[in-house]
This record gives structure tokens, C-alpha cells and sequence, in this order.
């Protein structure tokens, strides 16, 4: 079994595939079901890659360690937020939300350009997955290999998160 400091480090180096890819510094914060505040809902500065339907989240581009579970892209709906306010009051005015049933994701690039390239790629990414996983496209060798990839991290996240409970409740219990 990984150790936890090692669960959610990447290879040395993401893929750099150039399908479906798109990297770059984005503002991002989190929300859980209903708009109720999840840990740390101010907005933090993530540099964020996205390789064929996952969207990976670091603490800078030197980071090798992803940040959370990386967000596969087929559980979640894309919306253009007109805009977000940050702690210190300021307007994000390019912003964008990932939502599922559970979480809202809220992000803000620095300019309307840098939005639409944001939101083109990952809607793209987006639409090309469900049509593999409808049959409606080929899925290529690179793409498998981003996704099971991204599968892998997830799975080491709730495996994480589980034996976090488990050790809970073991304390609560004495």
C-alpha cells in the first residue's frame, strides 16, 4: 500500500499528450452540495492540467503532488459564472463552475480569453468521453493511459478517506 505522502504523487512528468490538453494558473474554490462551505472555501491559486476527461489540480507548476481527487470531468456539468467575489472583496469576473450532485467547483481565469479557452478545452473533454464510453468513439492508447491514470488516483484518495474513517471511529469507539 502507498504511503500517504506518496498516494496522490504523479509519475515524474503528466503525459503531455496535446489531445485534449490544456494547462495553465487558475483561482479555484470548492463547495459542497447546496453551496454549503467545504474545508478552506477561500480561493487559492492552482496551477491546473487537464488530460483526456481528468482535470488535475497542484499547488504550483514545481508540484509533482495533486491537490485533492482529480475531477473527472463525465460527473460534472460546465456553466459560465458571471462572476465571483474572493475573500478580500475582489471581483473575479471570469469565472466558471464544475458541478455534480455533491460538490461545485468555482473557478476564475485571469481574462475572458483565457475563460472560453478553459471552457472550449474542457468541454471538449467532456463530450469526446461520454462518446467513448457510449461507443461513438475510438479511444486511443494515450487516452487510456490518462484515465486509468486518473481512475488510479481516485481510488487512492477513497482508499485514504476510508482508512481515515476507520481509524475515527477506532478512537471514538475507546
Amino acid at each position: 500500500m502507498l504511503a500517504p505522502e506518496d498516494a496522490q504523487r504523479l509519475p515524474d512528468a503528466l503525459p503531455e499528450d496535446g489531445h485534449n490538453g490544456k494547462s495553465g494558473i487558475l483561482m479555484k474554490r470548492g463547495l459542497r452540495y447546496q453551496s454549503v462551505p467545504c474545508f478552506g472555501t477561500e480561493f487559492k491559486r492552482r496551477y491546473v492540467v487537464l488530460r483526456g476527461k481528468y482535470m488535475y489540480r497542484f499547488k504550483s507548476e514545481n508540484h509533482k503532488r495533486v491537490k485533492g481527487v482529480p475531477l473527472d470531468l463525465e460527473e460534472f456539468q460546465l456553466e459560465v459564472a458571471d462572476y465571483e467575489v474572493d475573500d478580500d472583496g475582489e471581483v473575479l469576473p471570469f469565472a466558471f463552475k464544475l458541478s455534480s450532485v455533491r460538490k461545485v467547483y468555482l473557478f476564475a481565469a485571469s481574462s475572458a480569453r483565457e475563460r472560453q479557452a478553459w471552457l472550449q478545452a474542457l468541454a471538449a473533454a467532456r463530450s469526446h468521453a461520454i462518446k467513448q464510453r457510449l461507443g461513438h468513439a475510438e479511444r486511443q492508447a494515450w487516452e487510456t493511459r490518462n484515465n486509468n491514470l486518473g481512475a488510479s488516483l481516485q481510488r487512492q484518495h477513497d482508499r485514504m478517506r476510508d482508512l481515515q474513517r476507520q481509524e475515527d471511529q477506532a478512537r471514538l469507539a475507546f
